[in-house]
């Protein structure tokens, strides 16, 4: 049994750097011929590689194996809105600097180390028993994709359900898992449950562990092995415990240790904040829009947020007219695309008739625990968010961590809003969940600066925090 674990560990391990420096060569390609590179940081510039060079390919491969009939076929308005944004004389010829390939593969090297350590850290930190069921119906959803062409939860049922049922498309987060189903092929006799928990969700974990590095660097210029090992333990404290502290009757969840679809809205949302941190602020809007595509349950709080966003940057004079136009008119286009998609190819879905006057009898009903839920739950989020604000204050890209914070909190209450009018509807409580894994993101980024700060009180204090917290997570280690 050891021996197998150790064949794996290293297998995958190898794979997983054969594969980064594929899609990080990839969206080098892509990025260096419509980005004049020289304005991110070496370490910004990579995670944008990997980000595109994954997205890419996956796009690509969903929409040859579905016929076009794929919610990732979206993914082209928000590049036509990249485009759009872009001046004129920035498509022009410029110099385009050679490839490092040295450079590159030193960094393949360390996405490999890393993600062996990841590996071995997933065998102790393994995920809830209910999320682990959960990851069989997500493998035999991966595997199945490319033999059925449809992106819908009835896995191999595809083949012996009615066609009218089978055929059409339903809102779920399928990115993942088509990541899983170009690699399946890949594994030889490896089991999708396999190939999915101990290589896609590891390879994700990776890729934003080094995506925060990255952002770690903008904020501190510092770049270390340490960095990346302090992020990482970071990664593991108990968040979601301390969140839930303050008991509301629904649980608070934001690690990546704790839930595997959150591995997707970081995935998104690193991008997204290195972006705003370079003062970029239409093109981050339009990276974020990415996000209702990767898991469609994040679309609600998502497009609520871009909305008002995109206003209040055009009302301060952040962006001009024609920015504005564009990013809303993409942001219009993405959601009304999501909904005509699921609209003609949707399945149908039978279950509680929801007319206004059964909506209006429920609210009747709970309009005050409504109230007093949507007042109490962003109580607990606060209690990690202002601590962290008042730890940024003399960080020199204190205005851009502030709105991100900011950003953060608005985007978990639009989701706990959301949540909660439609609380007696199945799944709605997993609105706020995007902004949570936020949240989680930001507290982990402003507890590394702070690690690495000249203030040694705060210094001293965050690593006190980080110890203790530690000291509680490894007494959690299953064995």
């Amino acid at each position: 049994m050891t021996s197998n674990i150790i064949t794996i560990l290293f297998l995958f391990s190898v794979l997983s750097g054969v594969l980064f420096f594929l899609n990080s060569l990839v969206g080098e390609i892509v990025f260096r011929r419509t980005q004049k590179t020289s304005k991110y940081s070496s370490l910004e510039k990579q995670s944008f590689y990997y980000t595109i060079g994954l997205t890419a390919i996956i796009v690509i491969f969903s929409i040859i194996c579905t016929g076009l009939k794929t919610i990732n076929i979206l993914f082209f308005f928000p590049l036509i809105g990249y485009l759009l944004l872009k001046n004129t004389k920035d498509f022009k010829e410029y110099k385009v600097d050679p490839i490092q390939w040295r450079e590159k593969g030193i960094q393949t090297v360390e996405f490999t180390v890393l993600f062996f350590i990841v590996f071995v850290l997933s065998l102790f930190w393994d995920y809830s028993k209910s999320i682990n069921n959960d990851m069989f119906l997500y493998a035999n959803i991966g595997r199945t994709l490319p033999k059925y062409g449809n992106e819908n939860i009835f896995h191999y049922f595809n083949s012996i359900l009615p066609q009218t049922k089978a055929n059409g498309v339903f809102p779920y987060h399928y990115f993942e898992f088509w990541f899983l189903a170009m690699l399946k092929p890949l594994f030889g006799k490896f089991s999708a449950i396999i190939i999915l928990k101990y290589f896609v969700y590891n390879y994700f974990k990776t890729i934003i562990i080094l995506g925060i590095k990255a952002i770690i660097h903008k904020l501190t210029t510092k770049n270390s092995l340490l960095i990346t090992l302090c992020i990482l333990v970071s990664s593991l404290l108990p968040y979601d415990d301390f969140l839930n502290l303050f008991e509301t009757g629904w649980p608070y969840y934001s690690s990546i240790w704790s839930r595997p679809n959150f591995l997707t809205y970081l995935f998104v949302l690193i991008p997204f904040v290195i972006l705003i941190l370079n003062k970029k602020y239409s093109l981050a809007i339009i990276t974020l829009l990415c996000l209702p595509l990767v898991s469609t349950v994040t679309a609600p709080p998502v497009f609520i947020f871009i909305g008002l966003f995109s206003i209040g940057l055009f009302y301060n004079k952040t962006i001009n007219k024609k920015e504005f136009i564009i990013v809303f008119t993409t942001m219009l286009s993405v959601a009304i695309g999501i909904l005509l998609f699921y609209k003609f190819l949707g399945i149908e879905i039978k279950g509680l008739k929801l007319t206004l006057e059964v909506i209006l009898d429920k609210y009747k009903l709970t309009w005050k625990a409504i109230l007093f839920l949507i007042v109490t739950i962003p109580l607990g989020l606060l209690s990690l968010l202002i601590p962290s604000y008042i730890l940024i204050r003399k960080n020199k890209h204190y205005k851009q961590l502030s709105l991100l914070i900011l950003t953060s909190f608005l985007i978990a209450i639009f989701g706990i809003i959301v949540f909660q009018l439609g609380n007696f509807i199945d799944n709605f409580y997993q609105f706020p969940y995007v902004g949570y894994s936020f949240i989680y993101l930001m507290v982990l980024i402003i507890l590394i600066v702070s690690l690495f700060s000249e203030n040694k009180l705060k210094r001293y204090f965050t690593i006190f925090l980080t110890v203790i917290g530690s000291i509680y997570s490894c007494s959690k280690i299953q064995v």
